[in-house]
């Protein structure tokens, strides 16, 4: 794309930026106009003081931390994440601000409460409304930006129809090239399966590049050429155009993945913890009160199942076993007891089935009815367990599934749980077959990748209905 192409793409991008900017800005600033104006009768000049320092704050902030950035591709859930990070740093700095200069008696609680609340919720009403517009105009043609795939084989074509499967995005593919001729298919068609346009080797990228105006390249090498992609790179840096890459991670299993940067220097995270800062406060909230309520009101009954323990069969009230919990760390689980004493060689654990002899009478009811669960909402107020997370499993069986499975321990990347997403989809109980627990490991991960404190609401209100259903359960 010739030069003044590429500087009008930038300064359209640059204007698009400015133009949400000034919405959210406008927004904030209208939200806080009302409510002083509701609460005082006037818009005095503490308040306008406020609002010009607020804007000042807004433009410098949200550009500094990049929100306006790569929205075409990004999620909902990231923006509405980059924004809330944005907007509450300005709160805060307005607030420091208030107490360095001993002004905050000045300015209402009332107001500054639902302005900092509305004012978010204003501005991601209004990043939705625009979302819509602009998902409605790229539906129709306009708005569109054009690439070409450098790459070759099933990568190339499975994210040409990612792409299409998402035409929000307003990225429109021209075709593909690939660096290896020797790779190219001999009659110029793209791969099986797919409606890809061949557009040659590299040699050809540059006249495709103009011949399609594209502005705009993703290279989807794969890992086994990836040697090539420093080639391809200077050769495209002559282009004036996009250039982006796009890493084959269909060998990884991967968790909560995410790309992040230290001054400058991409990160590529493959694996790490879903529950992170507020999500992590809030995780502790929901295992506490839960756990709390839960061992209130349910006393009488664990007194009175304690004493039917001791008085049906010989030996302790509860039964302890070590577990894998946190990071793959040790830990010890309480339940009720309800087999009968009995040992088991070192290094040996044999999983309860149905209509298993060790089971006591007693036991098989509270197995049925998951009440020998219950003492684990001690390990919950402890700190070594969650409400809901992926359930733990003997040390033992953690031993042989992890050279089976190979993606089980990832499972350790949070805290184990009292129940979990697989356990509400069926998947409890023994696991005699090696299906059982690669399904039970699939649902766990995907729990882990999608974590949130509604999921977690959803799985303990599913956990009731299963539990009086008493499905799998012995």
């Amino acid at each position: 794309m010739p030069n003044s192409g590429k500087a009008i793409l930038q300064q359209y991008g640059n204007a698009q930026i400015w133009a949400k900017l000034a919405l959210d800005t406008g927004i904030a600033m209208a939200l806080l106009y009302v409510f002083v104006l509701e609460r005082t009768g006037s818009f005095g000049m503490p308040y306008q003081v406020m609002a010009l320092i607020g804007v000042l704050l807004m433009v410098t902030v949200y550009q500094w931390l990049s929100i306006y950035h790569h929205l075409r591709t990004g999620g909902l859930l990231n923006e509405a994440r980059s924004l809330f990070k944005a907007w509450v740093t300005v709160l805060f700095m307005l607030a420091a601000i208030a107490f360095v200069t001993k002004s905050t008696e000045i300015y209402s609680r009332e107001v500054m409460l639902k302005w900092s609340v509305f004012g978010y919720l204003g501005q991601l009403g209004i990043h939705m409304l625009l979302r819509f517009i602009l998902r409605l105009l790229r539906s129709h043609g306009y708005n569109l930006r054009r690439a070409i795939l450098v790459g070759g084989g099933p990568q190339t074509v499975e994210f040409a129809q990612r792409l299409a499967r998402n035409p929000w995005v307003g990225i429109e593919v021209a075709g593909y090239a690939n660096p290896t001729p020797f790779a190219a298919p001999d009659d110029g068609e793209a791969p099986p399966g797919s409606e890809l346009k061949y557009l040659g080797t590299m040699s050809d990228v540059r006249d495709a590049v103009t011949a399609h105006r594209a502005d705009l390249v993703f290279i989807t090498i794969p890992l086994e050429r990836s040697h090539e992609i420093e080639d391809v790179v200077r050769e495209l840096a002559a282009l004036h155009v996009d250039i982006q890459w796009v890493p084959d991670m269909s060998a990884f299993d991967l968790i909560n993945h995410s790309v992040r940067e230290i001054e400058g220097q991409p990160i590529l995270c493959l694996s790490d913890s879903p529950i992170s800062g507020l999500g992590r406060i809030g995780k502790w909230l929901e295992d506490k009160v839960f756990a709390s309520a839960i061992l209130l009101i349910s006393f009488p009954v664990l007194v009175a199942i304690g004493v039917a323990v001791k008085l049906t069969s010989p030996g302790p009230v509860f039964f302890k076993q070590k577990r894998a919990g946190l990071n793959g760390n040790t830990i010890e689980v309480y339940k009720f007891r309800t087999m009968y004493v009995h040992g088991e060689p070192d290094g040996k654990l044999t999983q309860a089935s149905r209509d298993d002899s060790r089971i006591t009478p007693l036991g098989a009811f509270l197995r049925r009815t998951s009440l020998d669960e219950f003492p684990q909402f001690v390990n919950v107020l402890g700190g070594s367990m969650s409400i809901v997370g992926p359930r733990p499993h003997a040390v033992e069986h953690d031993g042989y599934y992890e050279t089976q499975i190979d993606a089980y321990m990832l499972r350790h990347q949070i805290k184990p749980g009292i129940t979990g997403w697989a356990q509400v989809n069926g998947w409890r109980g023994s696991t005699d077959q090696l299906r059982k627990m690669e399904m039970r490991v699939k649902y766990d991960l995907h729990y882990i990748n999608n974590w949130s404190l509604p999921f977690d609401l959803m799985i303990i209100a599913m956990t009731a209905w299963t539990v009086l259903a008493g499905k799998n359960a012995y």
